[in-house]
């Protein structure tokens, strides 16, 4: 699961949250629904815009946990961190462990410092475990325990995680690709193919996956496989480098294993 998929649909959360949390009743709050909206549909890459979209929002209802959440999150894109922790801090002292607040404060904390990874991860443990069950939650958790620099045992933990949301919903994209990173860190690559494939299968608009699967197939030396994959990935986004490297090994590689067959 990519930063950039999880930061389109935190939008998205953000906005027709802003329709649900209190019922639109007199013109004040549709204002500020209509500028959540309006400021998830800026995204990113008019942050200065969305974000004064947001402190509008903010001045009608202020100390609003989805007001604050979506401030935070903005904040985060545009590095302003203190700014930004001041707001999630804020929208977790109106509601402790509240789960999208709680990702964000985890967020928050590791752009602060990469290496106070532990002191996010506390965060949503603890989040967790007010909530008897909450996806986001655990992909988030699972995600950070995953990382290159940890244990054995915290990848343990962490295909356990994506293992158990696997078990609620088969077809989640994201605990899939979360599995596939695990094992190609662990060199197993046939069952990193295998878990990008679901992955891609269930969720075929996100590139990553097809980038990961074509990495894989490439390792495993299945060259026109992985060609396919990477093609795919690069008609989804042709921006992205990983598939663009992948899809050139696949073809060199390809063409020295035919050399041999032609003389």
């Amino acid at each position: 699961f990519s930063e950039r998929r999880f930061r389109t649909l935190l939008a998205g959360v953000f906005a027709s949250a802003a329709l649900l949390v209190n019922p639109l009743d007199d013109r004040a709050e549709l204002q500020v629904a209509e500028r959540l909206t309006r400021a998830a549909a800026l995204g990113e890459a008019n942050g200065e815009k969305a974000l004064a979209e947001i402190v509008a929002a903010e001045r009608v209802r202020p100390g609003d946990v989805t007001v604050l959440c979506q401030k935070a999150q903005m904040l985060l894109s545009l590095g302003r961190l203190d700014e930004a922790e001041a707001a999630i801090d804020a929208a977790l002292r109106a509601k402790p462990n509240h789960p999208t607040a709680s990702i964000i404060k985890g967020r928050v904390v590791l752009a602060r410092d990469q290496r106070a990874t532990f002191a996010a991860q506390r965060v949503l443990r603890t989040a967790l475990s007010h909530h008897k069950w909450n996806r986001p939650l655990i992909l988030a958790l699972a995600h950070s325990l995953r990382g290159r620099d940890f244990n054995e045992a915290a990848k343990d933990e962490a295909v356990s995680l994506y293992e158990g949301v696997l078990m609620k919903d088969a077809r989640d994209s994201e605990a899939h690709g979360g599995l596939g990173q695990i094992q190609i860190d662990r060199g197993d690559f046939e069952r990193a193919a295998e878990s990008f494939s679901q992955a891609a299968r269930h969720d075929p608009d996100l590139a990553p996956h097809f980038a990961n699967l074509g990495y894989a197939l490439l390792k495993l030396g299945r060259w026109s496989e992985s060609a396919r994959a990477s093609e795919e990935a690069l008609a989804i986004d042709p921006s992205l480098t990983i598939a663009r490297a992948n899809l050139a090994a696949a073809r060199r590689e390809g063409k020295n294993e035919d050399s041999p067959r032609r003389h």
